[in-house]
C-alpha cells in the first residue's frame, strides 16, 4: 500500500514538495555528491522496523492530505530516505541490513582489510577475492530490479565469470611477481605485488559489468528528451554507458587498492618502522578515509541522466524536432 501511496506522489505535480526528483541538484557534482553520501550512510543500518512503519505513514499521509507535517519539508524528505534505502522498490520488503547499499562500505572495510594484509600471500588473496565476489552478487541481488528478474543461470554463470578472472588475475601477478630474477627497476616486484588487489577487482568488475549489461550494447538504452520522452534505443549509447559504469568501477577502486597499500608501505618502512602496536590501526584508518571519501567522489563524477549530442549518436536521431519545430541538438540517457 505504501508504495501506491509513494507513486501517486511521484506522479503528481501540485505538491508543495516534489518527491519525484532527489532533494539536492543532479545537474552539479556537489549535489550529486551529497545524494550520495545520504544512501551509504551507515547510520541507515541500524533503522528499526518501527521506524520504517512511521516513515511509510509520513509518505501516506502526504499523499492523503498533500500537507507538508509541520510545515518541514525535512520531515518528509527524512522518511523517503528511510525507505529508500532501507526498503526494496519492487517487491517492499525490507532489505537485510548487511546487503544494503549502505552497508557496501562497512562490508569492504572487512574485505580490504584482509586483500591488503601485510604478507597475506597467495592463498589469502585468492580467499579474500572469493569473498568480495560472493558480496558483491549477494548485493547485487537484494537490491535487483525486480521488474526484470535475472534467472539463477545467469546469476550463476555472472558469478563463476568474476570469481574465475578476480583469482585468476590474483594467480597470474602473484606468479609473475615470484617469478621476476631480475627486476628491470628497483621496487618492480613490490609494484606488482602492491597492484595484485587493484587490478583482482578492477578486472573482475569491468568482465561483470558486460556480462550482466551485455544486452544494452546488442538491443540499446532508451534516449530521451529533456522532457523524458522516450525517441528510441541507441546501441552508440549503450557502449557509452557501460565504459561511464566501468570507468567509475576503476575510480571507486583506486583510493583504497592503490592509495592506501603504497601510503602504508612508505609508514610501514619510516614512522611504523618503531611502532609495530600501530601497523593495524594505522591501515584500517586509511582504508576506511579512503572508502568514505574515494567512493562517493568517485560516483558523483557522473550524473544519473547523462547528456549526449545527437550528432555522436546513430543517425535516425540526428534530425529530430522538438514540440516547436526546433531540431534537437541534445538527448539523454540513463547509465
Amino acid at each position: 500500500i505504501f508504495r501506491v501511496a509513494i507513486a501517486k506522489i511521484l506522479m503528481s505535480g501540485d505538491r508543495p514538495v516534489d518527491l519525484s526528483r532527489p532533494k539536492y541538484d543532479q545537474s552539479v557534482f556537489a549535489g550529486r555528491l551529497r545524494h550520495f553520501l545520504e544512501i551509504i550512510d551507515f547510520r541507515t543500518l541500524f533503522t528499526t522496523d518501527q521506524q520504517i512503519e512511521i516513515a511509510k505513514q509520513v509518505l501516506s499521509d502526504y499523499d492523503k492530505t498533500g500537507v507538508v507535517p509541520d510545515n518541514n519539508p525535512d520531515i518528509l524528505w527524512d522518511a523517503k530516505r528511510v525507505i529508500d534505502t532501507t526498503v526494496h522498490p519492487d517487491t517492499g520488503k525490507k532489505i537485510p541490513a548487511p546487503f544494503r547499499i549502505s552497508g557496501f562500505v562497512p562490508a569492504n572495510i572487512i574485505i580490504c582489510m584482509g586483500m591488503l594484509m601485510p604478507g597475506g600471500g597467495l592463498a589469502n588473496q585468492m580467499f579474500w577475492q572469493w569473498v568480495n565476489q560472493s558480496y558483491n552478487v549477494a548485493l547485487n541481488y537484494n537490491n535487483r530490479n525486480a521488474s526484470s528478474p535475472m534467472s539463477n543461470a545467469t546469476i550463476a554463470t555472472n558469478y563463476f565469470a568474476a570469481v574465475g578472472c578476480s583469482c585468476g588475475v590474483a594467480f597470474g601477478l602473484t606468479k609473475l611477481s615470484q617469478s621476476i630474477k631480475h627486476p628491470p627497476f628497483p621496487g618492480a616486484k613490490q609494484m606488482i605485488s602492491l597492484g595484485i588487489p587493484f587490478f583482482s577487482v578492477v578486472t573482475a568488475g569491468i568482465l561483470n559489468v558486460f556480462l550482466m549489461r551485455r544486452n544494452e550494447i546488442t538491443e540499446g538504452i532508451n534516449l530521451t528528451t529533456r522532457e523524458g520522452e522516450v525517441v528510441g534505443k541507441s546501441q552508440i549509447a549503450g557502449w557509452k554507458a557501460l565504459s561511464m559504469v566501468s570507468g567509475v568501477r576503476v575510480l571507486t577502486s583506486i583510493p583504497v587498492l592503490t592509495a592506501v597499500p603504497i601510503t602504508y608501505s612508505f609508514l610501514e618502512r619510516t614512522l611504523l618502522v618503531e611502532r609495530p602496536k600501530w601497523k593495524i590501526p594505522v591501515n584500517l584508518a586509511l582504508i576506511v578515509v579512503a572508502l568514505y571519501t574515494g567512493l562517493p567522489c568517485a560516483v558523483a563524477l557522473f550524473p544519473q541522466m547523462v547528456p549526449i549530442q545527437v550528432d555522436t549518436v546513430e543517425p535516425e536521431f540526428q534530425n529530430l524536432r522538438d514540440a516547436h519545430g526546433a531540431k534537437i541538438e541534445t538527448l539523454y540517457f540513463n547509465r
